[in-house]
């Protein structure tokens, strides 16, 4: 499977486009980090590969079929996202939320059986809320609101997840909880995009690196050619030291401000 934008571009009001010359592919088994400062448009680009916006130039191709080809329970089957944050309209417990990632796969007016709910509790066992089931998720902290978005993108099953800034809310245990997961599942072969202001959650997780800068994407590659480039430093406007170290069972990047 392959997920893939061509030449995008997308503006808010007429003027200066939010997104522009947009082009990047993502493969299944493949986790792509997106760094860029705020406001650089990567919630924006993340709303036009959801068809939640509608681009004024450009495609997005999944498996090389055009988007606008597909209607919004077509696009589930393929596409599960995490939103960075979300507000909690109804007093859904935490296991009905979760259930609702399963939403395009049930029939229509159907309720979810037995199936769906010992796949859903699975999931949250996975994270350890599974005592946590018959919660109102509105009475959830942050974290643990966030941690049940994940799951009910589990729950979708989809080829490829998207993630905006998955970890900004969690406490550091629960950072690497799932970031782990994301590695998991990118074994299994599902393909990955999130967005992170950590530079290096994108340099221990992520097999491709995008900088996203100026509405544009300005660099797409391994994190080896994105540390040898120097770019880092340029995009955050700060000098970075940025090395291997040796962590006893595999070497990871840091990324300090010197």
């Amino acid at each position: 499977m392959r997920l893939e934008a061509r030449d995008l571009e997308f503006c808010y009001r007429r003027g200066r486009p939010v997104i522009s010359g947009v082009s990047f592919r993502i493969d299944g088994g493949e986790t792509v980090a997106l760094l860029g400062r705020n406001g650089a448009g990567k919630t924006t680009l993340f709303r036009l590969m959801l068809g939640i916006l509608k681009s004024s130039r450009g495609q997005l191709l999944i498996d090389g079929r055009p988007m606008e080809e597909l209607c919004r329970n077509d696009i589930a089957q393929y596409i599960s996202y995490i939103p960075q944050m979300t507000r909690q309209e109804f007093n859904y417990t935490v296991l009905e939320t979760v259930l609702m990632g399963a939403a395009h796969y049930i029939p229509r007016f159907s309720a979810p059986g037995a199936g769906e709910r010992e796949k859903a509790l699975e999931i949250l066992g996975r994270f350890g809320f599974g005592h946590l089931a018959s919660r109102n998720i509105a009475e959830l902290s942050g974290g643990e609101r966030q941690m049940v978005l994940i799951a009910r993108a589990l729950m979708q099953d989809t080829s490829f997840i998207i993630l905006d800034e998955p970890t900004a809310s969690l406490d550091y245990g629960n950072q690497i909880l799932v970031l782990e997961t994301l590695e998991m599942l990118r074994g299994k072969g599902v393909g990955l995009l999130f967005s992170t202001h950590n530079p290096e959650q994108a340099l221990m997780y992520a097999t491709r690196i995008l900088l996203m800068d100026n509405n544009s994407i300005v660099f797409s590659g391994s994190r080896e050619e994105l540390v040898d480039a120097h770019l880092l430093e340029g995009l955050y406007g700060r000098k970075l030291f940025v090395d291997l170290v040796d962590t006893g069972k595999n070497r990871r990047y840091i990324c300090i401000p010197e």
